[in-house]
């Protein structure tokens, strides 16, 4: 990629199928004129990894993620696992423009705000099993059934050759126990740590293994993810918006819904962080050089050409 043409940004990560963002001709009219010109949007489960895939045949510039997101683990998915993943296969197989698998992954949050309400986990109450469980015991399992998912997943990706995009939320440990187990020497350069958690440990992990950092809205006050993203490699980060979610400043004041034209606050933002880093960063990573950059590491992390 020319670093000294015009700036084009990737929006790795969104959720195109939520209603909030319709209508989509003029949602994605709006990411063009903003200079957006390649967006994912990302399933979390086999009905909404079916509509990412509509959504991306039917709009150029779009591409899909197929997945089951671990808060999404709920009623039919318990005893079902290999069926699930045949079926997601088969999702992932129906389209070229479906580039990963994604997102999948960990998720402890949730379960802990279940266990401070002190109510039986949700999973299990829709699907009428085990009435009498703990809400601890049932967290357990449905952690478990989290972890089984994750794997099952992710050698699903590695089986067709897909890029794979991993959510972590207060699950680090776990997380890197189970990459240690299923990582594959083709997934470098293949995996991104989805709106990264600002974990040393997390960061260390992607330098050694090639894998990407996706940094969304939430740098933008987050004084965590603010200095977090000043430690991160230039040939590891990537941008999203998570849209609908987490909208940078300053548009979060006046409204709540993201969507991808936002991606160039999310860049401004990143430069201006790291420009104050050191002199030697203001110069190297300023304007274009930086937007293509990061352009070029999304094309790269998705097997993409310009």
């Amino acid at each position: 990629m020319n670093h000294d043409g015009p700036r084009t940004t990737f929006d790795t990560h969104t959720h195109l199928h939520f209603p909030a963002l319709a209508p989509l001709e003029q949602l994605l009219s709006r990411a063009r004129e903003a200079g957006v010109k390649y967006i994912l949007t990302a399933g979390v489960d086999l009905r909404t990894s079916q509509r990412a895939v509509e959504i991306a045949e039917a709009y150029p510039g779009v591409y899909a993620a197929v997945g089951i997101h671990p808060g999404n683990l709920a009623q039919g998915y318990q005893n079902a696992l290999a069926e699930n993943i045949d079926a997601l296969k088969g999702i992932a197989l129906s389209s070229e423009k479906v580039v990963a698998i994604g997102e999948i992954g960990l998720d402890r949050h949730i379960l802990s705000e279940v266990l401070s309400r002190g109510d039986k986990n949700p999973e299990d109450v829709q699907s009428g099993q085990n009435p009498s469980i703990s809400p601890k015991a049932a967290n357990e399992q449905v952690f478990a059934l989290q972890k089984a998912y994750f794997k099952a997943q992710f050698k699903l990706a590695v089986t067709l050759q897909k890029s794979i995009i991993i959510h972590n939320r207060e699950a680090a440990e776990d997380l890197l126990n189970i990459l240690s187990d299923v990582w594959d020497a083709s997934c470098r350069d293949r995996v991104v740590l989805h709106c990264c958690e600002a974990r040393q440990e997390l960061l260390d992990y992607a330098i050694a293994h090639d894998v990407f950092i996706g940094i969304d809205g939430d740098v933008t006050y987050s004084r965590k993810k603010q200095d977090f993203v000043k430690r991160v490699p230039l040939d590891r980060l990537v941008l999203e918006t998570d849209s609908p979610f987490l909208t940078p400043e300053p548009i979060k004041r006046e409204r709540s819904i993201n969507e991808p034209s936002n991606l160039v606050v999310i860049d401004r933002a990143v430069q201006q962080l790291r420009a104050e880093t050191t002199e030697e960063a203001a110069t190297q990573e300023s304007g274009a050089f930086f937007t293509n950059q990061v352009t070029e590491n999304a094309l790269k992390l998705f097997q993409m050409s310009t």
